[in-house]
């Protein structure tokens, strides 16, 4: 007897009902049926076994390899192949398995065949409309075409051989509800056959796979229920059936009757009536071909030459109601027992990867097309031996490399062969620097190279060492760092870039050379030739070479460079945001407070990451709204934005495919914060910017100090940088943190600047890229060191950065992001002076906020940022597009300039009502007040201006006088001046620094100079001291010492003599004490320079200097 399994329709299986069974039981073994729950409907496993455990041991292998391609082929899942692929959407192409890389390449191929009645990349259309079906009302159009946008089969990137694929474009998705469960209906029972179970059957739904037919049976019982036509059973046979249609999965909207198949020509669900059935030696293109027969309605040429071999069948209820039905040939002429021709496997299908092959990515120029060899040449010699020929002898070298070159190179399938004997070829490259991808493949004994500007070859050969190291490099040579190399005859391919002289390679996406100086092989005691050609080396065995392409790396001119910083220098102004989970512990943890900022907890109370990644879980800022923050932002007169997209705890603000430890994986919150507050920043006229942490306590690899282990995390932080720089429009700055990790150095730096200004030409990135800073928060400037800017923390530097463009960050409290117990917030007027200090120096200011783990700014930061706007509102035009002010110190205050115009930045109103500007010789043209234009009198007192103001301080905090001037400023030298009781005071803020560490702290509570941790720096003072004759004083010292670090010797030193003094411990380094340390007599000149330095220091730094204070009898 016949026993009949009917098959429900569900959301993605296809919509013909399906039956089967088999009309024999017995035989060879018992037919035993197992079911289970997997890519989203009811599977069920038929299979022949001599008993029932046998069976169910059989089944469970084939529901653990459906488990296992739902893992990589599911949209619902968040941790799935294609869902990472879906995140890194208009980034670079990822790794993939086997299985997603022939689904995507025959997706593809099907895609361009049916012109695009069947696309994978429907996700972000299906999303709309699932979405619609569950309302029953249909997309606004906006949304609908919005949606449309981000489709696109052809921007579906594949390259199976190599497996990696990705989408091209930012907001695309794959959905492969139409070809998935076909493909693994299929692979299940080719599973079955492997282990034995030839005599079995697999359904999802609506496609079915079946094996060898049952004892005694001529096929597999196949009922097709379509809902519209009487049912009809067929016969089939190691085949695959898949059907799709409207008979359950529907809905009706306005009394109109749509179809869950999406028309991709409408982005709605079909409306009239249809449904189709395909019969193949393969199940991914049953599936597929079944939903586009469904959206065509027929026959086109492309699906015609897809269902060669395969029988199809259509039912279409026309708008009167009356059925068309139209079947294949093979169909109607047998059509009880179905033959499918081609039997292919799932593996053996021929793909469509010649797509992709000789067509560059995006950004990159081939250098060969596939069809000819136009652009390449023989090479006749060497440099030095066609420079030893005579003309007539390089001439004849030539024609016979021409003819040799013809004879031996030719293009075969898409590829460049070479036969193994004839010359070299070349072809040359539009930049010095560049970046160049090329596949190639060799036989067995295969030996042979490309040289770069035309000198040490990256090796290809068929030797144990492995492919990708530099040959004949002696100076600096190099074996490859692992053997990446695939098996001789089949293809592999090298990404090669070559920046200066230094040289990177990877094979097979695995780093075999890592940032070595490539020499000039032809001339040893010469560099490097600023240019020259790619050749491809022959050595006498054959090559095969295809996908030549090559991609530029700029280089900054200072005329580039300036244009790309002046909306920067113009801005001055900018708000730095760390939010990330240390904003839940806010500085706690296990009941104790730490000190330090709180994005540091993990290190200071040695958390591991298993322990702090359930931070994560807690993650839920549901009052976060972008669209306040970037009012904030605004408000307060800031220019720019730059949030931490992820800290030294490795967690990410932005969805990233290199790990599931971000907002969008491993929190409740699942919002794409990055992209919701880069559209409100722009939408309030600012720009956008990402911090990015190189140091990563979460990522095993990142602390790692063995050089074969730390390339895997640059791989993922190299994956991560070009999500951030592809997926969220026009990025402006990259903003690098933690470069101070033993494993990191120029090099690696000077890729991932690289990478910025090669996925935004446009960014800027700071100096923390590379190694160029001394210390947390000094600043050095090293030419070779990459990077546009320097970061100067939580410091403004004494004398600024002159001609290195600089920004300081700078905390309203003491930590950067949220901690509770955190209320040392600075007024409103220090930061004001903060900002004009900063402006004063030609810097800019990123002055940080840090939310709270609700998603809120505190209130203490909001009121301080809105009264800083109000300022600046007022007085903007002292800040925004100024330049350094010319002066080195001025006792009152800072100053500010835009070409002959100086703006006055007043913080200590004179008494007297009269402010000297000392040694400004420029004549004077006019002076008033910038806010009222009040004009104001000024005169000359010899080398000085003094202006007349009003007895008080329009602006306590910072009062702003303009001053225009007849000429360019010209200055004496400055000099501290003797105070009206005739005492000089060397103040810290007016210190000369030399040495690596020291340098002025601005903070109120330290005004000194500080990080005094090397003996050899020091500082200094120019004075003028009017009267002549050898003077007397007494000198007074303001410092700070923390206990413990007391005992330093230190000298004040002028004019010859020497007072010496130990250092004493105050209590903390921030505990000043003033004291008379002892008497010096200085010589009788007018100008005298005081320098003061440590001659012994025992404990972890000298002191905290805040003032000397001379002080005459």
């Amino acid at each position: 007897m016949m026993r009949d399994i009917h098959f429900k329709i569900l959301a993605c299986a296809g919509a013909c009902a399906l039956a089967s069974g088999v009309p024999v039981l017995g035989g060879d073994g018992e037919r035993f049926e197992f079911s289970e729950l997997h890519m989203g409907v009811r599977c069920t496993v038929t299979l022949h076994a001599s008993d029932e455990e046998t069976g169910r041991e059989a089944a469970r292998g084939a529901f653990e390899l459906l488990a296992a391609l739902d893992a990589a082929m599911s949209d619902y899942r968040r941790d799935s192949e294609v869902s990472r692929l879906n995140a890194s959407a208009g980034g670079g192409p990822l790794s993939i398995s086997d299985d997603l890389a022939r689904v995507l390449d025959r997706a593809r191929r099907i895609a361009r065949l049916s012109d695009g009645a069947f696309d994978p990349t429907l996700g972000p259309v299906i999303e709309l409309w699932r979405t619609a079906r569950d309302e029953k009302r249909l997309p606004h159009r906006a949304e609908l075409d919005a949606a449309r946008l981000r489709t696109g089969w052809q921007d579906l990137f594949i390259d199976p051989e190599f497996r990696r694929a990705g989408l091209r474009r930012a907001g695309m998705s794959i959905n492969l509800g139409g070809i998935g469960k076909g493909y693994a209906a299929q692979r299940a029972v080719e599973l079955l056959s492997r282990r034995g179970f030839d005599t079995c059957m697999v359904a999802l739904a609506g496609d079915i796979a079946v094996g060898e037919a049952p004892p005694g049976a001529a096929g597999w019982a196949i009922r097709i229920h379509t809902g519209l036509a009487p049912d009809r059973t067929i016969l089939v046979e190691h085949a695959c059936v898949s059907t799709s249609g409207d008979i359950e999965q529907f809905v009706e909207i306005d009394g109109v009757r749509y179809s869950h198949v999406v028309d991709p020509r409408t982005g709605l669900g079909l409306t009239n009536r249809r449904a189709a059935a395909v019969v193949s030696a393969n199940g991914a293109l049953a599936d597929a071909c079944a939903t586009a027969l469904c959206v065509t309605g027929g026959l086109n040429g492309g699906l015609r030459e897809l269902l060669d071999g395969s029988q199809w069948l259509i039912v279409i209820q026309d708008a009167q109601g009356k059925l068309v039905e139209t079947v294949s040939e093979g169909w109607r002429a047998h059509p009880q027992r179905i033959e499918v021709g081609g039997a292919a496997s799932s593996a053996e299908e021929r793909t469509d990867s010649r797509m992709d092959h000789n067509v560059p990515p995006e950004g990159f120029t081939a250098l060969f097309d596939g069809a000819s060899l136009g652009g390449w040449r023989p090479v006749a010699g060497d440099p030095p031996s066609l420079a030893a020929m005579s003309a007539q002898e390089r001439e004849s070298a030539a024609a016979a490399a021409a003819e040799s070159f013809a004879a031996h190179w030719s293009v075969e399938h898409g590829a460049m062969r070479f036969d193994g004997a004839g010359p070299s070829i070349q072809v040359d490259v539009p930049s010095p620097d560049f970046d160049l991808m090329l596949d190639w493949k060799i036989e067995p004994g295969g030996d042979s190279g490309v040289y770069l500007r035309g000198c040490p070859q990256v090796q290809i050969w068929d030797n144990p060492v492995g492919s990708g190291g530099l040959y004949n490099n002696h100076l600096h040579p190099s074996t490859p760092l692992v053997r990446a190399d695939r098996p001789v005859g089949e293809w592999n391919r090298f990404w090669i870039r070559l920046v200066g002289d230094r040289v990177t390679v990877f094979l097979n996406d695995q780093l075999v050379v890592d940032d070595v100086p490539l020499e000039n092989s032809r001339d040893r005691a010469s560099p490097l030739p600023e240019n020259g050609p790619i050749e491809l080396q022959a050595h006498g065995t054959p090559l095969y070479v295809r996908n030549v392409f090559v991609r530029g790396i700029p280089r900054d001119s200072a005329a580039t460079f300036d244009a790309r910083l002046a909306w920067w220098r113009e801005a001055r102004f900018g708000m730095f945001i760390h939010w990330g989970l240390y904003a839940i512990p806010a500085g706690r943890w296990n009941g104790r407070t730490y000190g330090g900022p709180s994005e540091w907890l993990m290190h200071y109370a040695g958390i591991p990451p298993k322990e702090y990644e359930p931070l994560a879980a807690r993650f839920n800022p549901v009052k976060f709204d972008a669209v306040e923050w970037a009012r904030v932002a605004a408000d307060a007169g800031m220019k720019y934005v730059v949030i931490t997209s992820k800290h030294h705890d490795g967690f990410s603000l932005h969805q990233t495919a290199t790990s599931g430890y971000d907002v969008m994986d491993a929190t409740p919150f699942r919002r794409d914060i990055m992209r919701e507050l880069a559209e409100a920043v722009r939408a309030q006229g600012l720009r956008i910017g990402w911090y990015h942490s190189i140091l990563d306590w979460h990522d095993p690899d990142a602390g790692s100090t063995s050089a074969r282990t730390f390339p895997r995390y640059m791989r993922r932080l190299m994956a991560q940088v070009t999500e951030l720089l592809t997926k969220y429009g026009p990025v402006s700055i990259l903003w690098f943190d933690g470069e101070w990790i033993g494993e990191w150095n120029d090099e690696r730096g000077r890729l991932l600047y690289d990478l910025c200004r090669r996925l935004q030409p446009a960014i800027i990135v700071n100096n923390r890229v590379g190694k160029s800073r001394s210390g947390m928060g000094g600043f050095s400037s090293d030419p070779a060191s990459p990077g546009d800017f320097g970061t100067p923390e939580q410091e403004v530097p004494a004398r600024g950065l002159p001609g290195v463009a600089w920004e300081s960050c700078m905390t309203m409290n003491d930590s950067w992001g949220f901690k509770a117990d955190d209320r040392n917030w600075k007024s409103v007027s220090t930061l004001i002076r903060m900002l004009a200090e900063v402006a004063s120096k030609g810097g800019n200011l990123l002055l940080n906020v840090g939310p709270t783990a609700e998603g809120e700014i505190p209130r203490e930061s909001v009121e301080r940022l809105r009264e800083m706007g109000e300022w600046l509102r007022a007085n903007g035009e002292a800040i925004y597009g100024t330049e350094a002010g010319p002066f080195e110190r001025l006792p009152w205050g800072r100053c500010t300039r835009r070409g002959r115009t100086l703006y006055l930045h007043v913080f200590d109103w004179p008494r007297d009502a009269e402010l000297r500007i000392a040694g400004l010789l420029t004549p004077v043209r006019s002076a008033r007040l910038l806010v009222g234009g009040a004009p104001l009198q000024t005169r000359r007192d010899g080398e000085d201006v003094v202006i007349a103001v009003p007895a008080a301080a329009p602006d306590p905090r910072n009062t702003v006088i303009v001053l225009e001037l007849g000429g360019e400023a010209a200055l004496r030298e400055a000099v501290v001046r003797p105070e009206a009781d005739g005492s000089i005071t060397l103040r810290a803020s007016e210190a000369r620094t030399t040495g690596s560490s020291l340098r002025y702290e601005a903070r109120a509570d330290r005004d000194c100079l500080g990080f005094w941790t090397d003996a050899g720096d020091g500082a200094e003072w120019k004075i003028r001291w009017p009267g002549g004759g050898s003077r007397s004083c007494r000198v007074e010292l303001t410092w700070a010492c923390e206990a413990g670090s007391e005992g330093s010797t230190v000298s004040i030193e002028a004019e010859g003599t020497a007072l010496e003094f130990t250092v004493k411990a105050t209590g903390s380094w921030g505990d000043f004490r003033t004291e008379e340390i002892g008497r010096m007599t200085l010589g009788a000149s007018e100008r005298i320079t005081v320098r003061v330095r440590a001659l012994h220091k025992p404990g972890a730094a000298v002191m905290n200097l805040r003032s000397i204070r001379m002080i005459p009898d």
